[in-house]
C-alpha cells in the first residue's frame, strides 16, 4: 500500500533542517513521511509550497484516475484565498502547461490587480467548499481510503459571506475534515510551544508530535476498509 499526502509547504516541509530552497524534493522530516517510516510503509509526497487548492484537487484527481484505491490519501487544504490558474512561466506540471498561484502576500501587479478587482472571500468559500466536495466524492466513487485536515478557519465559516448553497456544502464536507484538537496544524503548534520558522513553518518537534497525534488515525485506515471509513464519518 501506497501513502500519499497532497497539501501545501506544511506537508512538503518548509524550513524544516533538510528542505530544498529550489523546492525540488520535500523534507524527510515531516509527520507523513515519519509515520510511513515507522509503519514500514511507501511514501509519496506531491505537496509543493505556495500552491492552493485547486492544484492540491487536481493532483488528488490525478492520482485518483492512475492508480486508484491502491493508495491512502492523505490530503491537506490549504488558504482558500489563493488563486491557482494556468501561466504562462516554468512551475508545476499541469499536461502539457504549468500551474501558477495568485497569493496575497505577493508584490507583483497582476496580484495586486486581482485581490482589488476581482477577489472576494464569497467566491473563495464557494471554490474552495466545491473544490473538497468534488474530491470527497471522487474518492468514496472509487472506493479509496482518505484523512483530510484544513488550514483555514474560512472554509467552515458561516458567519460571513455566505449563502445558502455554501452553508448546505460547508455541511456536507465538515465531518470529513480533521483538526489538531480543534486547531490547524500552525495554530496547535503554536498552543503546544513547538518552535516555529521564521516564514511561520512548524519545525522538526512539531512534525514529531503531528506525527504521533495522526498515527492511530493512518494505522485504523490501513487496517480497515474504505466503506468501514466512510460509513464512520457519517
Amino acid at each position: 500500500m501506497l501513502f500519499a499526502s497532497f497539501g501545501d509547504s506544511f506537508i512538503f516541509g518548509s524550513e524544516l533542517k533538510d528542505c530544498d530552497p529550489n523546492h525540488l524534493y520535500d523534507s524527510h522530516f515531516t509527520w507523513p513521511r515519519l509515520i510511513c517510516k515507522k509503519l514500514n510503509i511507501d511514501y509519496m509526497c506531491l505537496a509543493s509550497p505556495g500552491i492552493g487548492n485547486q492544484q492540491i484537487a487536481d493532483d488528488v484527481a490525478n492520482i485518483i484516475a492512475t492508480r486508484g484505491n491502491s493508495v491512502v490519501y492523505s490530503i491537506h487544504w490549504t488558504w482558500i484565498d489563493r488563486f491557482d490558474y494556468i501561466g504562462d512561466f516554468p512551475g508545476r506540471s499541469c499536461g502539457h502547461d504549468v500551474w501558477a498561484t495568485l497569493n496575497p502576500g505577493n508584490s507583483e501587479k497582476k496580484t495586486q490587480w486581482y485581490y482589488k478587482n476581482i477577489h472576494s472571500e464569497l467566491l473563495d468559500k464557494i471554490r474552495s467548499i466545491g473544490l473538497v466536495y468534488q474530491t470527497i466524492r471522487l474518492l468514496q466513487e472509487h472506493n479509496c481510503k482518505f484523512h483530510m485536515t484544513y488550514m483555514d478557519n474560512l472554509l467552515l465559516d458561516q458567519t460571513w459571506h455566505t449563502t445558502p448553497s455554501t452553508k448546505f456544502l460547508q455541511d456536507k464536507i465538515s465531518k470529513y475534515l480533521m483538526t489538531y484538537d480543534g486547531y490547524n496544524f500552525l495554530e496547535w503548534a503554536k498552543k503546544k510551544n513547538y518552535p516555529i520558522g521564521p516564514s511561520s513553518h512548524p519545525l522538526e518537534q512539531a512534525h514529531q508530535a503531528a506525527a504521533e497525534y495522526w498515527l492511530p488515525k493512518v494505522r485504523t485506515l490501513l487496517n480497515s476498509s474504505a466503506k468501514e471509513e466512510s460509513n464512520a464519518s457519517k
